[in-house]
C-alpha cells in the first residue's frame, strides 16, 4: 500500500507545471534547511571540508541555496520522466560545447559521457539518447512498479538502461566497442572492490575505477556533461576531460577524473549534490565523519 501511494504521489507531481514544481521544491528546500535536516547537516559538513576558504556565514548561504535546488530536483524529476524528450527539447535553452560532443562521437571510438550529480542529470540521458545510441548503467528502484515507470520514462528517447552489475558492465563494453555512447555518474562512494583512493576537492577519498577500466579496455573517448537549472528550463554543458584520464597509471587517471568533476561543479556549486555522503571513509577525531 505504501509503495502504491508513493508511486501515485510521484505521478500526481508529474502533472504540475514546471514553475509550480520548482516553487514547491524551493519551499521544501527551505524547510530542510530551517529544520537542520540530515541532508542540510551533511551538506554543511561537505561544504566546510571542500571549501575551507569560506566562512561559516558563506557556508550557510551556500547550503541554503543547495537545499532549494535539492527540493526543485525532487519535484521536477517526475515531470521529466512523464513528459520525455520532446518536452525536454523545448526546455533546453542553450547547449555549450555541442561541437565537442559531436566531434568525439563521430570518431566512432565509443564515448563515455561523465555526468556528475550536478543540476538535473535526468535531462542529459533523454537529450543525448535522442541523438546517439546510448547504453547506461542504473540502480533499479526496489519497488517494481516504480522501476517500470522510471525505466519507461528514462528510455523514452531510445536509451538502453542496464542494471549496475557484471552483466550491465558487459553491455556497456559492447556498446562502446560498437562506437556508441554510455553515461556514467562518477561521483558516488564505490564499494572497496570498485574503487581506489584519490583526491576530490583536496580531500583523499575512495573514487570509482570503472571509467578507468573501460577506457583501458576500449580506448574510447570521454567528455563531461551537466544540465544546469535556469529559468523555465536547463542549459547543457559539454566539456573536455583532463587528458590524464587516459593514463595507464590509475592514480593519474582518477586524479584527472576528479579534477574534471571539480571544474564542472564550479559552473554552479549550489546545484551540486553536497548532501550525498561522499567521504564515508573519513574519520573525525577517530569517529565516523558522518553521524
Amino acid at each position: 500500500m505504501k509503495n502504491y501511494l508513493a508511486l501515485l504521489i510521484l505521478k500526481i507531481i508529474a502533472y504540475f507545471p514546471i514553475g509550480a514544481s520548482r516553487g514547491l521544491g524551493k519551499l521544501l528546500g527551505r524547510s530542510l534547511y530551517s529544520l537542520n535536516s540530515r541532508s542540510a547537516q551533511t551538506c554543511k559538513k561537505n561544504l566546510t571540508l571542500c571549501y575551507p576558504e569560506l566562512n561559516a556565514k558563506e557556508i550557510d548561504s551556500l547550503c541554503f541555496d543547495r537545499m532549494q535546488h535539492l527540493g526543485q530536483s525532487l519535484f521536477e524529476t517526475p515531470k521529466i520522466w512523464r513528459k520525455g524528450s520532446i518536452w525536454i527539447e523545448s526546455k533546453v535553452k542553450k547547449v555549450y560545447g555541442l561541437d565537442i560532443f559531436e566531434s568525439l562521437f563521430e570518431q566512432k571510438k565509443g564515448l563515455i559521457i561523465i555526468i556528475p550529480h550536478l543540476g538535473n542529470w535526468e535531462i542529459l540521458g533523454l537529450w543525448i539518447s535522442k541523438r546517439v545510441p546510448m547504453t547506461s548503467i542504473y540502480e533499479p528502484p526496489k519497488i517494481k512498479s516504480l522501476n517500470d515507470w522510471v525505466k519507461r520514462g528514462r528510455e523514452n528517447a531510445g536509451a538502453n538502461l542496464v542494471p549496475a552489475d557484471i552483466k550491465g558492465v558487459s553491455n556497456v563494453l559492447k556498446a562502446l566497442t560498437k562506437g556508441e555512447a554510455t553515461g556514467i555518474l562518477p561521483d558516488q562512494f564505490p564499494p572497496e572492490i570498485s574503487g581506489q583512493t584519490s583526491t576530490f576537492f583536496n580531500v583523499r577519498t575512495r573514487t570509482m575505477t570503472l571509467i578507468h577500466k573501460l577506457i583501458g579496455r576500449v580506448k574510447c573517448n570521454t567528455l563531461i556533461a551537466s544540465a544546469i537549472r535556469v529559468v523555465d528550463g536547463w542549459e547543457i554543458y559539454f566539456q573536455r576531460v583532463d587528458d590524464d584520464i587516459n593514463s595507464t597509471d590509475i592514480s593519474a587517471s582518477l586524479t584527472a577524473l576528479n579534477r574534471s568533476i571539480e571544474d564542472m561543479v564550479k559552473l554552479n556549486p549550489s546545484q551540486y549534490q553536497w548532501e550525498y555522503k561522499r567521504f564515508k571513509d573519513l574519520k573525525d577525531n577517530g569517529k565516523k565523519f558522518y553521524d
